[in-house]
C-alpha cells in the first residue's frame, strides 16, 4: 500500500491491479472480513456475529502464503487449523483477563474451563504446525539444514515454553486457589 508504493500514493491503476490478482482478492477479503468482526464485536455488541467474522477472516487468511501452492489440499486446512486454535488459545487468555472483579470461586471455574480448552489448542497448534513443516521441508533432515527448519525448531522451542508455563499454573497455581485463605475475596 502506501508505504511499499514507489509514489507513496494509493491510485486507481494501483487498486486495480491490486484487484486483479488471487493474492490482491484475498487480502482485501481478509480485511474487510476482520473490519466487520471488528464492527460486530465493538459497536454492534454481536459476539456470535463477530466470532463468525473472524473465524471466516482466519479462512481467507489460510490460503494465501505458501499454504496456497505447497500442497494446498492439505496445507490450507492445516494453516486454518492452526491459526484457529492458536485464536483460542489467546482468546481464552483474554477472556480471564476481562473478567471484571471476579470472585475466587470464579476465577477457578472459569481458569479451568480455559486451561481444559488451551490443551486442546495446544495439541491442535502441535499437530497442525508438525504437518505444514513436514509438507513444507519434504526431508526431516531439512528441520537442520535449512532457515526454514530452524525457525521451525524456534517455534516448537517457544511451544515447549508456553506448555510448561500453562503446566505450572495448571497443576501448581491453580490448586492453591482453592485452598482457604490463600484469597480473600
Amino acid at each position: 500500500s502506501l508505504a511499499v508504493s514507489p509514489e507513496r500514493s494509493l491510485s486507481g491503476a494501483q487498486l486495480s491491479a491490486m484487484m486483479s490478482t488471487r493474492v490482491g482478492l484475498l487480502e482485501v477479503a481478509r480485511a474487510g472480513l476482520a473490519a466487520l468482526a471488528t464492527w460486530a464485536f465493538v459497536l454492534a455488541r454481536r459476539d456470535r456475529i463477530a466470532l463468525v467474522f473472524a473465524g471466516a477472516a482466519i479462512a481467507v487468511s489460510s490460503a494465501t502464503g505458501h499454504s496456497a501452492v505447497i500442497h494446498p489440499g492439505w496445507t490450507i486446512p492445516m494453516r486454518a487449523l492452526h491459526l484457529l486454535a492458536i485464536a483460542a488459545w489467546l482468546g481464552g487468555l483474554l477472556w480471564l483477563l476481562s473478567l471484571e472483579r471476579p470472585s475466587t470461586d470464579v476465577v477457578v471455574a472459569e481458569s479451568n474451563r480455559v486451561s481444559s480448552a488451551a490443551l486442546l489448542a495446544v495439541i491442535a497448534v502441535a499437530l497442525s504446525g508438525l504437518v505444514q513443516t513436514k509438507l513444507f521441508i519434504g526431508d526431516w533432515g531439512e528441520l537442520v539444514r535449512s532457515t526454514y527448519g530452524y525457525g521451525s525448531l524456534i517455534k516448537l522451542a517457544g511451544l515447549g515454553v508456553l506448555v510448561l508455563f500453562g503446566a505450572h499454573h495448571r497443576y501448581r497455581v491453580m490448586p492453591k486457589l482453592s485452598q482457604p485463605g490463600v484469597v480473600d475475596d
